[in-house]
């Protein structure tokens, strides 16, 4: 049940976005380990490497999109097999009124009346064929007389067998999605909390140094840092109002850059010196836009940006 509830720490940012800023700031902590050991002894090679074993195995584990893509192969195989159990009951339809004509009773018990429920509902098809063989072998002297061949009979049991199989694949597959999804998010959220550590101390060890305290600033919704941020706001679609992610933000004065997340938000840290600067904000498909905003000492300053279709 607990498995069930797991949510993520880092609500509102995709997993591969997570991963991404892990590895930028992994190799940030390697280069400055000596700053932060300086403020923290408990920051040292153990540390860097434990946080590289959390990245490799958050590496290791499969996206949404990558399982979603075998669950839709698994999803042609079997409507493959169903389209297969189909098309061979109406081949077989000719020879079963061939052999019984005028006999519905018999007919019924071959699924006539079962069939349109069949070919609409996934879960009524193995039942339907184990009754098809069931029949087709009680009376396979009768089929065969009226023309069927031995061979065509006996395909009903490998049709059954091949739906069967491709049937429970899919469901399988569905089902350990749901188990592998928590798994993965109980996996972030470890290598999340190792990030809010490091991002935690750089606030202490590069006081001052906004250009160092920007790159290790997480992404902008989930670290709910409202309070170390000096700018934030959103990028939107002048058209449509939508948000749009990964466009980029500059402030070309102070050199320093950043991206909007998957909700449209960005956010440059603290520390950048206060009066009027340049935002610079770019996206694909999209009209570059420059704006003037004024920092201001220990305000949050909120500047949303809507760019035109190109």
């Amino acid at each position: 049940m607990e498995d069930e509830q797991l949510k993520r720490l880092y609500s509102g940012i995709a997993d591969h976005k997570v991963f991404s800023k892990a590895q930028t700031i992994h190799n940030l902590l390697a280069e400055d380990l000596a700053d932060f050991a300086a403020k923290d002894a408990d920051f040292d090679l153990a540390f860097v490497a434990n946080f590289q074993t959390e990245i490799d195995t958050c590496e290791g584990t499969k996206t949404d999109e990558t399982y979603m893509d075998e669950v839709e192969q698994l999803t042609k195989n079997m409507n493959e097999a169903w389209a297969d159990c189909k098309e061979y009951f109406q081949d077989m339809k000719y020879y079963i009124e061939k052999a019984f004509p005028n006999d519905p009773a018999i007919h019924n018990q071959f699924g006539f009346d079962n069939y349109r429920d069949m070919s609409r509902e996934q879960g009524r098809v193995v039942l339907f064929m184990d009754a098809l063989e069931m029949k087709a072998t009680e009376f396979q002297t009768q089929l065969i007389a009226a023309g069927m061949t031995p061979g065509q009979v006996a395909l009903v049991a490998n049709l059954r067998a091949a739906f069967k199989a491709a049937d429970m694949a899919q469901n399988d597959a569905l089902t350990k999605r749901i188990k592998l999804t928590q798994l993965r998010i109980k996996q972030y959220n470890k290598l999340w909390v190792i990030l809010q550590q490091v991002n935690q101390l750089s606030k202490a060890v590069y006081r001052g140094d906004y250009a160092k305290l920007q790159q290790y600033l997480l992404p902008a919704p989930a670290n709910n840092e409202v309070a170390s941020l000096a700018l934030t706001g959103t990028v939107l679609d002048a058209s449509t109002n939508e948000p749009i992610a990964d466009a980029v933000v500059e402030l070309p004065a102070l050199s320093l850059t950043t991206t909007t997340d998957d909700i449209g938000k960005y956010g440059f840290t603290q520390s950048i010196p206060a009066g009027e600067t340049t935002l610079r904000v770019s996206a694909s498909g999209y009209v570059d836009s420059e704006t003037t905003v004024t920092i201001v000492d220990d305000e949050l300053v909120e500047k949303n940006v809507s760019l035109a279709v190109a």
